[in-house]
């Protein structure tokens, strides 16, 4: 019989898997831009913030130290608490992340910065960490249910507020 790892395991697994999200995001998104500039409609291409490569990585610089803080922050060793709600509330932003990339992978006709790790990692850990945290009660049903609702403000809006900060953060400090 194999040992289950612990939900304070699950819960510091999050920001370490969105980390090499990050990293492949990071590594090919310069391609992806271009692509998206030329490979989507025009009517989808306002949905994309006109920042550069550049300030893309600022942006993710950003967020990702952000979601280690928030860790760090949260207390995710506690057996109840707002660790809890808050890393399952990233796991959810990441699990709608999937479909993004599934949607951009049909708009664009290839491969999107981000596709390979959302697939092959973040969707099975998500149905996994999503399993236990019903099956062992770790929040009410309702509580996780309207994670969804919020995640997609996070995932959109809020997504794209950081990276129009980020644009004017690398314009002023780095001049990019």
């Amino acid at each position: 019989m194999t040992a289950r790892p612990t939900k304070s395991t699950l819960l510091w697994l999050v920001p370490f898997l969105f980390l090499l999200h990050i990293i492949e995001e990071a590594l090919f998104m310069r391609g992806t831009l271009d692509e998206v500039r030329t490979g989507m409609p025009k009517f989808l291409r306002i949905l994309i913030p006109p920042v550069s490569y550049e300030q893309f990585l600022v942006s993710l610089c950003i967020i990702t130290i952000l979601v280690f803080c928030l860790a760090y922050c949260v207390y995710l060793d506690r057996q109840r608490g707002w660790g809890v709600l808050v890393m399952v509330g990233l796991q959810v932003v990441l699990f709608l992340n999937v479909f993004a990339h599934l949607i951009a992978l049909r708009v664009v006709g290839s491969y999107t910065a981000g596709l390979v790790t959302s697939l092959a990692i973040n969707l099975p850990f998500s149905l996994y960490l999503f399993w236990r945290l019903l099956r062992e009660k770790w929040i009410p049903p309702l509580g996780f249910a309207l994670l969804f609702p919020i995640a997609l403000v996070v995932h959109v809006p809020i997504r794209f507020g950081v990276l129009y900060i980020s644009g004017f953060i690398s314009r002023s400090l780095f001049g990019v």
